[in-house]
């Protein structure tokens, strides 16, 4: 795949390994998630489109166009995919084999998609696909086709031999009948379950109508005979009213005699009372007056005592006062001395505070100014141990190379006989001089003779090597900015030694900073400051000395306290002389105000006596009184009489029978009217019973409900016939699934006792997720395991989907950035395991962690930069 101005990629290569397992590595935001996504937006999106997932691929500030081109094999078509997005869009696609075929536009990508649709599962290419932050979820594998078709070899698939086709026409036969969820009865069912249930109601009804015919029936008969027999009480009782109404009206005169004699009576008997009211009330008055006058004396002599005893607690409260307030200025004087005596001591321990923090921050700030340096450096120094071993490899090749080289070629001697100048190559030969022969060598005697000594085949190709070698090797020491393998490593001693100090730089910039951010302690060193700023000054020493500070504090305290409880004695001593006070006040105004009450009420009493008088003298009242008791006798003897006159004439005996009798007389009547009325109504109820033909409508339901009985009973065997035999096919369909689902069990246990060990199983269901696992007997849901687990066992599953299903229907597993919860025991297991899948199927894995996956043995790495 090549990727040119494709967000922040100007321009990127990648060739993964078609049968094997390619790790691309590379830092963040080198790129490797785009490889993921620029497969998705070649396959999915047309050159033209104007779609902001497009759109954004167009680097920030950069009016270009966006390429992605695709060399692939799928199936059996070997194939280029290019587009060309944002800018001069474009789309090409050329087939390579099996038949030579060229496309372009919206052809290129119709044609390309019918590729994919061919020879690619779009099902199981998603479920092979992990995002980042993807990696803990499972794919829902159940119906991707080519698993489906692998199980189906190994297993039982459970919709084989039209099982599933019979499960659900069973199942919909069952819906007839019954709800999907609650299992109640539903449609023709439910309907004639409803229909006799509404006959019987009817049913009922009806029944209640009839007896309900009967019983005014019944009660119409109960109700003439009553009707005659009040009719002919009701006579009887006229007559005896007549009679007793004639007896009453002799007895007129003689009661209104009585009347009269009770009026006098009445009347009398309120005057008497008056009378005797009126001598009582003389006699009250006079009395209260005298105990009055007593009061009166008694209430102005306590007042008196009173009055004398209050004034030597006045004075005691107004002394005691005084006392306070100068008790209370002294202890003001101790507050602000301890106060000022606190804030010394707030400024001394805050500008030792401060002390530290400064120490604190310098010691900080000198080990974070190291610690940038020593990260620059080592960012800008790359060379660690895996570059010398490079360099090593690379050098010992050259050596290799060399010797090899030279073991193949001729050996050159020269040996100089005469005083003639011979040279080699044109270097001077002083005695004699020995050489391999691995390019085109002159030997000349000046003037004699020339020799040109042409090497074989064999040292030519050694030449070759070597040259190769020498290219390798230098261009190690280009990249590294170094001429030799010996300044490399002194390079790579001097970052192992800068890498060890940053460590303990960093130590000291934990030690500095302790529990607290830099950030804390520069806004704990300005909090400081500010506070020291606030707080007055100790003497002429704005560092001020705790301990001194600390010792005047305690002093002023102790001073403080005393005075307080001086002040508190003294408050004490002003509540009891107020309280005495209070008190003696209090009662003096009791005192004052009932010899007040006392006079008040002795005047009144006087004034009242005094007009009673004037009106009428004490002997006046009296002699009414004896008068008018006298007038009451007379009257009371009047109404004895006419009382004994009307006792003897039984008229109270005759007056009750009357009323008695007008009473049964009106019930009788009352009576007479409502046996009417209700019979009237009665007979209306009857009439209109026998005009709805009620007993026809009742036989007629009867057998209606028949009828919907034998309906239900039908209905109710074929419900039950269809559920019982859902029941049963449901079971076999669980049962097959079970065999269905087994392999790809064996498939997972099978990569997984290589991560967990042989103590390990899973339960899989049916959609072919991992519902548990259990591990030396301990079963956890999937939900329950830790992260790190849980990403292990998604990725088996897709690792053995990738397994199981043929490679020439299969997808490549995509890989990105997983594994961040594994430790270097399990990630050396999945190794294992990618390694094992990775001989049949393609696995590409992206990441910024190499180390995570650098012990698959048969991975091919493609690093970007």
């Amino acid at each position: 795949m090549r990727l040119k101005d494709f967000r922040s990629i100007e321009e990127s290569e990648v060739r993964f390994d078609a049968a094997n397992i390619t790790v691309v590595e590379g830092p963040n935001e080198s790129g490797k998630s785009s490889i993921a996504d620029a497969l998705a937006i070649l396959r999915l999106h047309k050159d033209s489109t104007n779609k902001s997932v497009v759109k954004n691929l167009k680097p920030v500030h950069r009016d270009v166009g966006t390429e992605i081109e695709l060399e692939a094999q799928s199936g059996p078509y070997h194939f280029t995919y290019f587009k060309r997005y944002n800018s001069q869009r474009s789309t090409t696609l050329s087939i390579h084999e099996p038949v030579v075929e060229s496309f372009t536009g919206d052809a290129a990508h119709e044609r390309a998609n019918a590729i994919f649709d061919e020879t690619l599962d779009a099902q199981l290419w998603d479920a092979l696909q992990i995002t980042q932050g993807q990696s803990l979820l499972q794919p829902l594998l159940a119906d991707i086709e080519p698993l489906k078709g692998a199980l189906e070899s190994t297993g039982e698939d459970p919709g084989s031999s039209g099982g599933g086709g019979l499960l659900n026409r069973v199942a919909d036969e069952r819906l007839r009948y019954f709800t999907e969820t609650t299992g109640k009865p539903k449609g023709d069912y439910a309907a004639a379950i409803n229909e006799v249930e509404r006959l019987e109601g009817e049913v009922t009804r009806l029944t209640d109508d009839v007896d309900k015919a009967d019983r005014l029936a019944t009660q119409f008969a109960r109700n003439g005979k009553d009707l005659l027999e009040k009719k002919v009480a009701q006579v009887d009782k006229a007559e005896q009213v007549a009679d007793l109404e004639a007896r009453s009206g002799a007895l007129g005169d003689l009661r209104s005699a009585f009347e009269v004699a009770e009026l006098t009576l009445a009347k009398a008997e309120v005057i008497a009372e008056a009378a005797a009211s009126a001598a009582t009330v003389r006699t009250t008055l006079v009395d209260e007056l005298d105990a009055a006058r007593v009061s009166r004396d008694s209430a102005a002599g306590q007042l008196a005592v009173l009055t004398t005893d209050l004034q030597p607690h006045i004075d005691r409260y107004e002394s005691s006062v005084v006392t306070l307030g100068e008790i209370k200025a002294v202890v003001l004087a101790a507050a602000e001395a301890s106060r000022l005596a606190a804030d010394h001591l707030s400024r001394a321990m805050a500008v030792t505070d401060l002390a530290s923090v400064v120490d604190r921050l310098q010691r900080a700030d000198a080990a974070r100014s190291e610690v940038q340096d020593l990260v620059t450096y080592l960012d800008t120094h790359s060379i660690d141990e895996t570059v010398i071993s490079e360099m090593a490899a690379a050098q010992l090749a050259l050596t290799t190379a060399a010797s090899r080289r030279d073991a193949v070629a001729p050996r050159l001697t020269v040996e100089q006989l005469g005083a003639e100048q011979v040279t080699v190559d044109g270097v001077v030969v002083d005695g004699s001089a020995q050489r391999s022969v691995v390019a085109d060598t002159l030997v000349e005697v000046g003037g004699i003779v020339r020799v040109r000594v042409v090497p074989g085949d064999d040292a030519a190709g050694g030449s070759s090597d070597v040259a190769d070698a020498e290219e390798k090797y230098a261009a190690l020491l280009r990249q590294h900015h170094v001429g030799s393998l010996e300044a490399a490593q002194s390079a790579s001693a001097e970052r192992s030694f800068q890498s060890a100090r940053l460590a303990e730089v960093r130590v000291e910039l934990a030690s500095a900073l302790g529990d607290s951010s830099h950030e804390a302690l520069m806004q704990q060193h300005a909090t400081l400051l500010a506070r020291v700023g606030s707080l007055p000054p100790v003497a002429d020493d704005d560092t001020g000395d705790a301990q001194a500070a600390d010792e005047v504090a305690e002093a002023a305290e102790v001073a403080l306290e005393t005075a307080v409880a001086e002040a508190s004695a003294a408050q004490v001593e002003v509540d009891i002389a107020r309280e005495a006070r209070d008190a003696a006040t209090q009662g003096s105004l009791r005192a004052t105000q009932q010899a007040e009450m006392q006079r008040v009420w002795h005047d009144d009493l006087e004034r009242r006596l005094t007009l009673a008088r004037k009106r009428q003298g004490d002997d006046d009242v009296e002699a009414r009184r004896v008068a008018l008791l006298t007038e009451l006798g007379v009257a009371v003897a009047g109404v004895d009489a006419r009382r004994t006159a009307l006792a003897s004439a039984d008229a109270d005996m005759l007056e009750a029978e009357l009323t008695n009798a007008r009473g049964s007389l009106a019930r009788l009547t009352t009576d007479v009217s409502d046996i009417e009325a209700s019979q009237n109504q009665l007979l209306g109820q009857l009439e209109a019973t026998g005009a709805n033909g009620l007993q026809d409508e009742f036989d007629a339901a009867t057998a209606d409900l028949e009828d919907a009985r034998r309906l239900l009973m039908s209905t109710t065997a074929r419900a039950r016939a269809a559920r019982l035999l859902h029941a049963t096919l449901s079971a076999h369909h669980s049962e097959a699934q079970r065999r269905y689902v087994a392999p790809f069990k064996q498939a997972i246990e099978a990569l997984g006792a290589t991560v967990f060990g042989k103590g390990f199983t899973v339960a899989v269901g049916p959609a072919l997720t991992i519902d548990s696992r259990t591990l030396d007997g301990k079963t956890l849901p999937f939900d329950q395991l830790s992260g790190g687990t849980r990403e292990q066992l998604a990725i088996l599953g897709r690792l053995a989907c990738a397994q199981l299903v043929d490679p020439a229907e299969g997808a490549p597993l995509v890989i990105d950035d997983a594994f961040g919860y594994a430790d270097d025991d399990r990630l050396l297991a999945m190794s294992q395991v990618f390694n094992l899948v990775g001989q049949t199927a393609q696995i590409i894995i992206l990441t910024c962690y190499p180390r995570r996956f650098q012990d698959i043995g048969n991975a091919h790495t493609v690093r970007l930069t």
